[in-house]
């Protein structure tokens, strides 16, 4: 007898699933900034409502059922584990400015963009009210972390990896993240942070690791970096000496914990599943 034939699972979901969630996130928040809340509140409902909320709305209502998702449930590697990927996380942010430094350094026409990008990111965490400094440190360390690392790496890389290799998945996963963000001046830093982000859960099969990742990134580089730094150039006003020395330092140092932060993971897997095959 002939069987019926098999469909074979295609990207269109995932990226269907992103172009939606990008189109109704780009309207609901030009709609929430328009109201009269503060800007750092409008950032958290956004990310709630659109990112957080398309995202398990889609796993609820649309996803397959043989999808496999990351847990929740366990952290995925060991703790010594997670704090290389935590200290790989605050070196990929190092590294994405100057990325972005580099880009602007190709494309200068990108500067005015980036001068504007900059002076958006200090009037949103650097504000005079105590209160409204507390609302911008949640949107960017809490909030943005949260609902972004289960859109992406909780929701869209699982359906990608029903029809991609793994490292095929990942760099796609990465860009798509890149995208979301609109500031072409970040396209290719935030693409190698959402590749990290989707490479580690990959390994670790959570999204643990991702989210505590992503969490310490925004907080030392969104949070704390711009206050230390103060009066300091930003990487945008970089030449290309100091970009080149900067990229020789940080480039090396970042693939080496990167390396060695998935290695620890898949150790730590392997060593659990040998326990679980022998119990």
């Amino acid at each position: 007898m002939e069987q019926p034939p098999t469909t074979r699972p295609t990207l269109i979901r995932p990226i269907l699933l992103f172009l939606t969630i990008l189109l109704i996130f780009i309207g609901f928040q030009g709609v929430v900034m328009a109201l009269p809340v503060d800007v750092r509140l409008a950032v958290i409902i956004t990310q709630l409502v659109v990112i957080l909320g398309g995202a398990l709305a889609y796993r609820r209502f649309l996803a397959r059922p043989k999808t496999k998702w990351p847990t929740l449930r366990r952290l995925g590697m060991s703790p010594w584990a997670l704090i290389v990927v935590l200290v790989t996380s605050i070196s990929l942010g190092f590294l994405a400015n100057i990325l972005g430094a580099l880009t602007v350094q190709i494309l200068p026409g990108l500067a005015p963009m980036a001068e504007q990008y900059q002076d958006t990111v200090q009037r949103l965490l650097l504000p005079d009210a105590l209160e409204a400094q507390i609302l911008g440190a949640l949107a960017v360390a809490v909030a943005a972390p949260i609902c972004e690392e289960i859109l992406f790496r909780g929701t869209i890389l699982p359906e990608q990896r029903r029809s991609q290799a793994a490292a095929g998945a990942i760099v796609l996963n990465g860009l798509l993240f890149s995208l979301m963000h609109l500031n072409p001046v970040a396209l290719l830093s935030l693409t190698v942070v959402g590749a990290y982000f989707a490479h580690i859960t990959v390994r670790s099969r959570s999204i643990w690791g991702a989210i505590l990742g992503h969490g310490m990134l925004n907080l030392v580089n969104g949070v704390i970096l711009i206050r230390v730094a103060g009066d300091m150039a930003s990487p945008e006003e970089f030449g290309w000496l100091e970009v080149g020395v900067a990229l020789a330092v940080l480039l090396p140092i970042t693939a080496l914990l990167w390396w060695y932060g998935v290695r620890l993971i898949a150790g730590h897997n392997d060593n659990n599943n040998k326990q679980k095959q022998h119990g």
